[in-house]
């Protein structure tokens, strides 16, 4: 997968678990986390 699909991918999950409880910052954080894969 190429960095685009991680990085949409953990968004679309982390809003899908629970958007009220996790809010904007459990969005980014589900963005930054599946770019990690590919970093190095």
């Amino acid at each position: 997968m190429d960095t685009f699909t991680h990085v949409v991918t953990g968004a679309v999950i982390a809003r899908a678990i629970d958007d009220e409880k996790i809010g904007k910052w459990g969005t980014l954080a589900g963005l930054v986390t599946a770019a990690f894969p590919d970093a190095g």
